[in-house]
């Protein structure tokens, strides 16, 4: 019984196997709420927008042509 002092050793024993029962059992309910609340977004919904617009081929073209030739990994991953 919860709040009942429990002294002798089977009493302690149930104690302690309910507790953890309780605790490690999966209890029914909706729980998106407390994730959202715990869980708090590193960047903005702006940023967020910008970061999964599709490159244009012209950005594209520009960064792959600024990399100079002898600082590109070779297949090993190291440089050549």
């Amino acid at each position: 019984m919860e709040g009942v002092p429990a002294y002798q050793e089977e009493s302690i024993l149930k104690v302690i196997s309910n507790y953890f029962q309780n605790l490690f059992t999966s209890q029914d309910g909706e729980r998106s709420d407390t994730v959202k609340k715990a869980i708090k977004p590193y960047i903005s919904s702006e940023t967020n927008l910008a970061l999964i617009v599709m490159p244009l081929k012209k950005e594209i073209r520009k960064v792959v042509f600024s990399i100079h030739a002898d600082k590109a990994q070779g297949a090993d991953g190291f440089l050549s």
